[in-house]
């Protein structure tokens, strides 16, 4: 166990440097609490009081972190509505708001 933490702004580089962790930034640690608490399924009012957000942008400026783990559950979810009724069309018909024009 080491001293007490009275300069941040020092022991931050400190820490990361003997962790051998490069290119961090006290401001990364924002990030990692807000997605780490929408990971904990914490409902995103709630977070955005925690860290001062004042606009559901700006939170989601902090919630950018998706590993591998959340792209295998939005397959899973994916995999079990297709099941639910096999066979059906599940996208409504028509021209998506995207769609080239025609001609």
């Amino acid at each position: 166990m080491g001293k007490p933490l009275n300069k941040i702004k020092k022991a931050l580089p400190n820490a990361c440097r003997k962790a051998e962790i490069a290119d961090f930034r006290f401001h990364d640690l924002r990030h990692t609490f807000n997605t780490n608490m929408g990971k904990a399924g914490v409902d995103q009012s709630v977070i955005m009081k925690l860290t001062g957000h004042k606009t559901p942008s700006m939170f989601q400026r902090y919630n950018t972190v998706v590993d591998l783990d959340d792209a295998k559950n939005a397959y899973q979810k994916l995999e079990a509505l297709l099941e639910q009724e096999p066979g059906r069309d599940l996208a409504p018909a028509g021209k998506c708001s995207h769609s080239a024009p025609e001609g």
